[in-house]
C-alpha cells in the first residue's frame, strides 16, 4: 500500500490535518495555562471540563446526524462554525478588546463544532479505506500530526505569550482555506437510505431515536471496555497541557539548557513543556516509519501491551518531576510507547465498527478521547490542592488500570481482526 493508493477523499485529509493541526497546536495546548493565569488554576480546571462536556454532547449528536445525513455537509457546517468561534477569540484578544470570558465562550462554540465535525471526519475515513489499509492510513497521518505538532509546540511555547494575536489571525486563515477544500474536493463518502435522511421527525422523536441509537452501541460489551480502556490510559498524555503544563509554569526554575560563551539558552515552565511536545512529535516524525520496519514481525500483543506499559510510566514520571534532564528521558521513553502502541491500537477500533452505524460508533470513542481530556482538566483543579507526588500516583493507577482492561479483551479484537481481515479477503476473491 502506497501514498499515491489512497482515495482522494484520505490524501486531502491527510494534508488539511496537517495545516490544521499545526495552527492548533499553537495555541489550544496553552490554553489552560492562559485561563490559569487570567482566572486562576481552580476556575481554570472548571473551564476546561466544561470545553470537554460540550465536546462530548456534541460529538454524540454529531455522530447520530453523520449517519442519518452523510459527511460531507456536515463536515463543512462544522467547520463554518469553528471558524466563527475563533474569529471571536480573535476578537477578544486583539489590540482593540481584551475578554477571558468571552474567550471562554467562544472556545465552547469550537468545542462544540469539533465534537460535530470529528465523527463524520473519522467516519468519512473509513469509508474510503478497506481494513487492510487502515493501519497505514493511520500511520501516516499519526506521522504528519506529530511532524506538525513539534513545530506547533516549539513556535507556540516561544509566541503564545507575545503574538497570541498574530496566532489566531493564522488559525482563522488555516480554517477559511480548510472549508473551501473540503467543498471543492472532498467527495461524499456515505449515502443513507432516503427514508433516514428525508425523516421529518419531530424533536422530541429525533431525541429518542438517538438514545435508541446508542442504546444499540453500548450494547457491545467488548467495543465499551475497549473505549473505557482507551480513555484510562490515553488521560495520562492529556495531562502534559494541563495539569502539568500548569504546574511547570508553576514550579519548574528557569534553567540553562545550553551556554557557549555569552551565550546562554534557559527555559522557564511554559518552554519546557513545549519543549516536550517538540521531543514527542519529533521523535515520532524522525522515528515512526522506521520503527514500523523494525518491527513489523513482532507480535501486535506485544506491541500495544508494552508500549502501553511504557508510555503510561513515562507520562506518570513527568506529572512529579522538574529535572530537566529526567523529563527529557521519560518524554524519551513515553514516545517510545506511543509509536509501539498508537496505530495497532486504531486499527483495532476500526475491526469493531459496523458499516451501518459507523459514525455513531466512532462518536462514542470520540467520548473516550473527551472523558480523558475531562480527567485532564479536573485535574488542573485537583493539582491546586495536592502534591504532585500524589498527582503522579493518582494519574499513572488510572493508565495501569487502563492496560488491564485491554489485557482483558485482547482475544476478542483479535478475533474480529482476523474475521474482518477474512471477510474482506473473501469478497475481493469472488
Amino acid at each position: 500500500m502506497k501514498y499515491r493508493d489512497f482515495h482522494p477523499n484520505v490524501k486531502v485529509r491527510i494534508w488539511l490535518t496537517f495545516m490544521n493541526h499545526t495552527l492548533r497546536m499553537m495555541v489550544i495546548p496553552f490554553m489552560a495555562i492562559y485561563f490559569a493565569e487570567r482566572l486562576g488554576a481552580s476556575i481554570a480546571g472548571a473551564v476546561i471540563v466544561s470545553f470537554i462536556i460540550v465536546g462530548l454532547i456534541s460529538s454524540i449528536i454529531g455522530g447520530y446526524l453523520s449517519d442519518r445525513l452523510g459527511r460531507r455537509q456536515l463536515m463543512i457546517q462544522a467547520e463554518i462554525v469553528m471558524l466563527l468561534g475563533y474569529a471571536g477569540m480573535m476578537l477578544f484578544n486583539s489590540p482593540w478588546l481584551d475578554s477571558a470570558w468571552m474567550t471562554f465562550v467562544m472556545m465552547i462554540i469550537i468545542s462544540a463544532a469539533g465534537g460535530i465535525h470529528s465523527p463524520a471526519n473519522q467516519a468519512m475515513l473509513v469509508d474510503v479505506t478497506e481494513p487492510h489499509t487502515r493501519k497505514y492510513m493511520y500511520q501516516m497521518m499519526y506521522w504528519l500530526r506529530n511532524i506538525a505538532s513539534a513545530f506547533a509546540a516549539v513556535i507556540g511555547a516561544y509566541l503564545f505569550r507575545d503574538y497570541f494575536f498574530e496566532l489566531l489571525v493564522g488559525l482563522n486563515i488555516a480554517t477559511i482555506l480548510s472549508i473551501l477544500i473540503t467543498y471543492f474536493f472532498i467527495q461524499e463518502s456515505y449515502f443513507p437510505n432516503k427514508d433516514i435522511a428525508q425523516d421529518q421527525q419531530g424533536f422530541i422523536a429525533q431525541v429518542a431515536q438517538m438514545g435508541r441509537n446508542y442504546a444499540e452501541v453500548l450494547k457491545d460489551s467488548t467495543f465499551v471496555i475497549f473505549i473505557t480502556s482507551t480513555m484510562l490510559v490515553v488521560s495520562v498524555e492529556f495531562h502534559l497541557s494541563n495539569y502539568v503544563g500548569v504546574r511547570l509554569s508553576q514550579e519548574f526554575a528557569e534553567t540553562s539548557v545550553f551556554s557557549w560563551g555569552s551565550f546562554n539558552w534557559t527555559i522557564d515552565g511554559i518552554r519546557m513543556m513545549g519543549l516536550l511536545q517538540a521531543e514527542n512529535t519529533i521523535i515520532i516524525g524522525v522515528f515512526s516509519i522506521m520503527m514500523g520496519y523494525i518491527l513489523k514481525n513482532t507480535s501486535e500483543k506485544k506491541l500495544v501491551f508494552y508500549g502501553y506499559l511504557v508510555y503510561v510510566l513515562g507520562y506518570s514520571f513527568i506529572a512529579y518531576s522538574n529535572s530537566l534532564w529526567l523529563l527529557i528521558i521519560a518524554m524519551l521513553l513515553a514516545t517510545i510507547g506511543e509509536m509501539c502502541s498508537v496505530s495497532v491500537r486504531q486499527a483495532y477500533f476500526s475491526y469493531i465498527t459496523p458499516d451501518h452505524a459507523r459514525s455513531s460508533y466512532l462518536a462514542v470513542n470520540d467520548m473516550s478521547f473527551q472523558v480523558a481530556m475531562f480527567l485532564a482538566g479536573a485535574m488542573v483543579s485537583l493539582g491546586s490542592v495536592l502534591p504532585s507526588i500524589v498527582m503522579a500516583g493518582i494519574i499513572g493507577s488510572l493508565g495501569l488500570v487502563g492496560i488491564l482492561l485491554f489485557a482483558i479483551i485482547l482475544p476478542r479484537l483479535e478475533g474480529k481482526r482476523d474475521a474482518a481481515i477474512g471477510s474482506n479477503s473473501t469478497s475481493v476473491s469472488a
